[in-house]
């Protein structure tokens, strides 16, 4: 039985006693404030079932975990099956993955710091989390099914959680995984974004993966959204970082690729933000319903907007993104080498 956000706790109940499966699925579902403590509600009240049905569960974020507080209610006689990021867990593998992110952030910040110390603190630890390695896919191996295995998760030994926690090596969307996933945990919402990178000549390098994050810190005045580029800062010093916190307009170069994660965000005036919706219009890859797209990449970087889009007429809605993109993107910080180490 899936869940949808407009099912009421009843509705739930009185479905599960007509499913023989006795199984909840979640996915889809934008984890706002309202939505999360609406499924704590229904947690709650499945707690007192006693045929009490397997949740399966899909997260967005690490910090969906805490935030649902499904270890509580797994204490209470839930069972939770977890997927994210193409793999699924049970509540004690994702709880491991989970203590071990955290172990992290206490070595390297404290309650006493701002955001962007915070945000600094983060930043070069996962630039220098671990040695940059991509894994390729197998090309000689006779018995079929150990290929299938090698293909099947040899591809994420180097950017998943799964591995990348353990392993001695990472790559381009590992360093986004792990900067996104604790900066997520320290309260800066983020989001790992990939796109395509070329050469001068027009030719593909290959796929690459960045970060957008939004921050704000009223100490150094930095109020915005950027990009941070961990990987092409990971041989940097700590007084020479290149690719951090920088504007959404960064991403104009003509070596990457048209990248419609960042094309809503990147606008200096009502003409180009007007000029960045036909141009989500007109892409392929943009859901049939572009309300809710815009909502969801919204909801990658700052869930409170998010949830206020979702309440707006179609009018007070364009007028609100405007506002909202205008105010925060594509901001300098002329602050930015105040920390450093």
């Amino acid at each position: 039985m899936f869940i949808k956000e407009t099912d009421t706790i009843d509705t739930i109940i009185n479905k599960l006693k007509e499913d023989s499966e006795n199984g909840i699925y979640i996915s889809g579902i934008l984890y706002t404030n309202s939505s999360i403590q609406k499924l704590k509600n229904i947690f709650w009240e499945l707690t007192k079932l006693d045929n009490k049905p397997t949740i399966y569960i899909a997260l967005d974020k690490v910090i969906d975990f805490e935030l649902l507080d499904i270890e509580k209610y797994v204490n209470l006689g839930l069972n939770f099956r977890i997927s994210m990021d193409n793999f699924t867990y049970s509540c004690e593998e994702f709880k491991i993955i989970n203590n071990k992110l955290d172990s992290y952030l206490e070595k390297i910040i404290n309650e006493n710091m701002s955001p962007y110390e915070k945000y600094m603190a983060i930043y070069n630890f996962t630039r220098k989390f671990k040695e940059y390695k991509i894994v390729e896919e197998p090309k000689d191996i006779s018995d079929f099914l150990q290929q299938l295995y090698e293909i099947v998760n040899g591809k994420y030994q180097s950017c998943n959680l799964r591995y990348i926690l353990d392993n001695d090596y990472i790559d381009c969307r590992g360093f986004s995984n792990i900067l996104q996933t604790l900066l997520n945990k320290a309260g800066i919402e983020a989001s790992m974004f990939g796109f395509t990178v070329y050469d001068n000549d027009g030719s593909v390098i290959g796929g690459h993966s960045r970060t957008i994050l939004n921050l704000d810190d009223d100490k150094y005045n930095i109020h915005g959204i950027f990009i941070s580029d961990a990987t092409w800062d990971s041989l940097n010093d700590a007084d020479n970082l290149e690719y951090s916190l920088l504007p959404i307009s960064s991403m104009r170069s003509p070596i990457y690729s048209t990248c419609q994660e960042t094309i809503l965000f990147d606008a200096n005036n009502e003409k180009e933000f007007l000029n960045n919706i036909q141009r989500l219009k007109q892409s392929k890859n943009i859901f049939n319903n572009l309300r809710e797209e815009i909502i969801r990449m919204i909801y990658g970087i700052d869930r409170k907007e998010s949830a206020k889009l979702k309440n707006l007429n179609s009018k007070d809605f364009l007028i609100e993104i405007e506002k909202y993109i205008l105010a925060r993107t594509n901001k300098e910080i002329n602050n930015v080498n105040i920390i450093r180490k």
